[in-house]
């Protein structure tokens, strides 16, 4: 059996809340069914092209919403919410605070070895791929993962790509150590590929929990609790998660690029099984 996970962000640019990395994973062929059920919903009245969350939840909605009242988006959006329980998935989010996220890395490393991190994908994404295949390896599911991401820039598709050859690599040298990264290391799949939205509906359900997750985190900041409806239904759904605070960031993420860097220069071996142990100890 091969699973699938569909991951979009969220909170891209902004400088409150969180940036979010969000999504589901399933068997690939629970994927086809829920295809059809999500399309279903989109082309019962009142038709939608397409999710496009931020537009549907805004006070005036637009996009796809353009035109429709509260009621009839919020009636959409939970009909979609139902599809999204009836498949039993797994969710994954990952949280990083902004306020803390620049704190720690905006400009604060040298250029060749902070690049990476003065733009907020490589570690979640590191983060995501980690906290998805250990929670499937304590449940006892092995099986091989592959991930989608939404589109993104070419240097966001690349920052992407270094994490999860980042984690893959992780695994390869803390394997002589740490033995029981074997397990983990057989369920890493395929680099991850890039879609559309409009076109893969898989990550419209994504771009639906990773949206809510950010505007949980923006009324966490604030004091007060995020009490709608559609992220009540969401929330409940099982599933890893990370919300990083403060203190978790520097030294999680510099061992992170530390390790990647002493790949590519064959300048390390005894450190190769830090990152992953370190990650265990945090509870990544």
């Amino acid at each position: 059996m091969m699973l699938q996970a569909y991951i979009d962000d969220s909170g891209r640019g902004q400088s409150s809340g969180d940036f979010v990395m969000a999504g589901f994973v399933a068997p690939v062929e629970n994927w086809l069914d829920f295809n059809h059920a999500w399309q279903t919903v989109l082309d019962a009245p009142r038709t939608l092209d397409y999710l496009h969350t931020r537009k549907g939840m805004h006070p005036v909605p637009s996009g796809p919403f353009k035109g429709w009242t509260r009621e009839e988006c919020d009636a959409k959006i939970y009909q979609l919410i139902g599809v999204i329980h009836s498949f039993g998935f797994l969710s994954v989010r990952i949280s990083i605070p902004h306020k803390h996220y620049g704190t720690a890395f905006k400009g604060t490393f040298p250029t060749k070895r902070g690049k990476r991190l003065d733009n907020p994908f490589y570690l979640p994404v590191y983060s995501t791929i980690m906290v998805t295949l250990r929670a499937l390896a304590q449940n006892g599911i092995v099986d091989k993962v592959n991930f989608t991401f939404d589109n993104e820039t070419a240097q966001e598709q690349k920052l992407i790509l270094d994490a999860w050859h980042g984690y893959k690599d992780a695994l390869d040298l803390s394997i002589p150590t740490f033995p029981e990264y074997r397990i983990i290391r057989q369920m890493v799949g395929d680099p991850p590929d890039f879609r559309s939205d409009k076109d893969v509906l898989p990550l419209q359900a994504a771009d639906l929990f990773a949206w809510h997750v950010r505007k949980n985190s923006e009324y966490r900041e604030r004091g007060e609790d995020y009490t709608h409806l559609a992220w009540q239904s969401l929330s409940a759904i099982e599933g890893p998660h990370r919300d990083w605070k403060s203190g978790d960031l520097t030294g999680v993420a510099l061992e992170a690029i530390e390790i990647t860097d002493a790949i590519k220069t064959k300048a390390v071996k005894s450190r190769s099984g830090r990152l992953c142990q370190s990650s265990h100890k945090s509870q990544l």
